[in-house]
């Protein structure tokens, strides 16, 4: 049971994907690895399914593995399958959902996979804190949060806190190699440096999403009026809802003005 179908997005991936370039990609020696998470109800294990080149081995860490396997559409779906507003999906013997939900290191396969640098793609206008605290001059309506606001909240703590705290331990692990003395091994310590780069929107979702929440079916929008999604304070939630092609559109242009203001950070990264 779920509240939103997901088979429209099976059809359209099945249509417009071509998985088979993955294994070309390898054997051409273009790809080193590629790899999605999803999070298992019965294990309660993120598990990360990876394709890649032959000396990549299998890891295991306090609910988290590496699992090597042929990628497929499904896999897509279950990674992506958030839990209640999609059905879980059906991989071997066990149901997975969205992978973030137990993923609390979720730059950690990438290092898995032999990544010496990260590209960080955000979904939050606030990648990374201040070093001191800067003072709240937010003017607090003193009203009660509706259920969307909390669920927004909730939302936001699974699927974006975990990818900010993420980058703020890996910044001081890179400090911290830079401080060893320079005969010790740091790759062998597991603290060679690692070059992050993170590209995040400059404007909050939320409030994009606000915009385009008459573009939402007249059913979903009823159902979503009694918790609040429809007001601008819980329009978190409609960040995750959202599919419509004028939401997407905004995104992709607020994507491609964000990358450009970053144009020279990237081609120093990307080596172009």
């Amino acid at each position: 049971m779920a509240l939103l179908d997901s088979r429209p997005l099976r059809g359209l991936l099945h249509e417009h994907l071509n998985l088979d370039g993955i294994a070309e990609s390898l054997a051409s020696k273009q790809l080193r690895a590629i790899a999605v998470t999803a999070f298992g109800y019965e294990s309660g294990q993120a598990v990360t399914f990876y394709q890649g080149q032959g000396t990549i081995e299998p890891w295991l860490r306090h609910r988290r593995i590496g699992m090597p396997t042929p990628l497929s559409v499904d896999h897509l779906l279950a990674s992506s399958a958030i839990p209640l507003l999609f059905a879980p999906v059906r991989l071997g013997e066990e149901y997975f959902g969205d992978g973030a939900v137990r993923q609390s290191a979720p730059i950690s396969p990438a290092l898995h996979l032999g990544a010496s640098r990260v590209l960080v793609v955000g979904v939050s206008g606030n990648p990374q804190r201040p070093a001191v605290p800067q003072p709240a001059t937010r003017i607090f309506s003193g009203r009660q949060p509706s259920l969307a606001q909390i669920g927004g909240h909730m939302l936001n703590s699974t699927f974006i806190d975990s990818l900010e705290d993420d980058i703020e331990l890996l910044q001081r692990l890179n400090h911290l190699s830079h401080l060893l003395p320079p005969h010790l091994d740091t790759r062998r310590l597991g603290l060679a440096p690692i070059e992050v780069l993170v590209v995040a929107p400059s404007q909050p979702l939320d409030e994009i999403a606000a915009r385009h929440r008459r573009d939402l079916p007249a059913a979903l929008r009823m159902f979503l009026r009694g918790p609040g999604a429809t007001k601008t304070s819980g329009a978190g939630v409609l960040s995750y809802l959202l599919f419509e092609a004028s939401y997407c559109s905004e995104l992709i242009e607020l994507g491609r003005r964000d990358a450009l203001a970053k144009k020279r950070e990237l081609c120093q990264f990307l080596g172009l």
